[in-house]
């Protein structure tokens, strides 16, 4: 903790940091709106949740939630009858270890994304020193007569000093690299995260900077290719002198472009907006402009976010090839049925439009946005009975639960409404 606290007080902007671990502290975050955030929730209900697939959490992770908390108490445990001589270095003293696990213990129980902390500390509890051999080693010196007995005592200990240290090395190895795509433990679930958009950026590898709202700005830092700077993340109160730019930037397409030019920008990473219905028919995309006025081309969305990289020379194949002219996350799914049965669309433009589609529902992911859209189109369509009881039957298959966890409020609610109306 110390050092953390050092740090942010020699940090450009001190106060905004404190202001930061303030409102962070244990048992603070239930009284803030942000509490709502799935990161910040108490482990014990993280696991309930986890497991009755109605939270955050995979089962998945659930389990492994369970794991970290058997681990929790069998580390203590076999460390307290370790010998203290045969304990890791630097955790032999009980006040500081257990103290320091109860802490961490407690944290992670306050909030589960903290379990990390306490876990690597249970971990190296498990582990064990040789000075016990070497004690052993100097008692035979001066007992001639137990020099094989002891030498034996020796290998023994170091043999078991040996398999406790693989066992907790394949445990972290298994806690780190066998939960998820997530980072904490398997805790985050994909919903407030641009993780296919991530991917696509670091596959793609547009040229310039990379402009993100601060909200993914924490995701970003751990999964985007480090060849692109963050520019901020989820601690605005660390970046507060970007505050007045970044609300800017929200309301005015003029500011993000002067933003961009400033910082370098020519690929941006947005989170999908709000639609605007402008009447019965006819609804536009805050991001409209970008893309039909003002240099800019989608070129990849997730159930999250949209990718869009700026027109010039440098992005001519990657626009050439994974450009998505029609197809827009942010508007409602039975929106291009409406445009296309109802007469308002060429054919040129359903021919793109299904085209899109397809492209999108031939992914490695296929994003459940695209699937809406293309049931919406078949059933306008007047689709077959078999047609209609396979979309019925998809549907059906993909419970609240799992949709709250992995979709925004848009796709949740065309789903519920697709399900009344088949």
């Amino acid at each position: 903790a110390l050092p953390a606290v050092v740090a942010v007080c020699l940090s450009p902007q001190p106060l905004p940091g404190v202001h930061y671990i303030l409102h962070h502290a244990p048992g603070n975050m239930n009284v803030h709106e942000d509490s709502k955030n799935p990161e910040h929730q108490p482990l014990m209900k993280d696991l309930g949740d986890a497991f009755s697939n109605q939270g955050s959490s995979s089962s998945t992770g659930g389990r492994w939630l369970a794991l970290y908390l058997v681990l929790s108490v069998i580390a203590p445990i076999i460390w307290a009858f370790t010998p203290a001589k045969r304990r890791p270095h630097g955790l032999r003293h009980p006040l500081i270890v257990l103290g320091g696990h109860g802490v961490l213990l407690a944290l992670s129980f306050d909030r589960s994304r903290n379990l990390v902390y306490s876990a690597y500390l249970a971990l190296a509890m498990l582990g064990a020193s040789s000075d016990g051999g070497t004690a052993g080693k100097e008692e035979s010196k001066k007992q001639s007569k137990h020099r094989r007995s002891a030498t034996a005592k020796t290998q023994d200990s170091s043999v078991a000093t040996v398999v406790r240290t693989c066992i907790a090395l394949l445990v972290s190895a298994a806690l780190i690299f066998l939960t998820s795509h997530a980072p904490e433990l398997g805790v985050m679930s994909t919903h407030n995260w641009p993780v296919r958009s991530t991917a696509f950026v670091n596959e793609a590898r547009p040229k310039g900077n990379v402009f993100h709202g601060p909200t993914s700005g924490g995701w970003l830092a751990y999964w985007l290719h480090r060849d692109y700077p963050v520019m901020t993340d989820t601690r605005q109160y660390c970046f507060a002198h970007f505050d007045e730019e970044y609300q800017k930037t929200q309301n005015d397409n003029r500011w993000l472009l002067e933003w961009n030019l400033k910082y370098n920008v020519s690929t941006m990473i947005l989170k999908i907006p709000m639609y605007h219905q402008i009447d019965a028919d006819w609804v536009i995309s805050p991001a409209d402009p970008l893309v039909n006025d003002l240099g800019w081309a989608r070129v990849f969305f997730d159930h999250f976010s949209e990718v869009m990289v700026k027109r010039m020379p440098e992005h001519h194949d990657l626009i050439s090839k994974h450009e998505i002219k029609i197809l827009d996350p942010a508007k409602p799914p039975d929106f291009y049925a409406r445009l296309i049965y109802g007469k308002k669309a060429n054919e040129a433009f359903e021919q793109r439009l299904r085209a899109e589609v397809k492209s999108c529902m031939a992914r490695p992911h296929p994003e459940w946005y695209c699937q809406l859209v293309e049931i919406c189109l078949n059933v306008g369509g007047g689709a077959q009975a078999s047609t209609m009881s396979k979309a019925l039957e998809t549907l059906d298959g993909i419970p609240c639960s799992l949709l709250a966890r992995t979709e925004r409020n848009l796709v949740r609610s065309y789903t519920e409404s697709l399900k009344v109306h088949l």
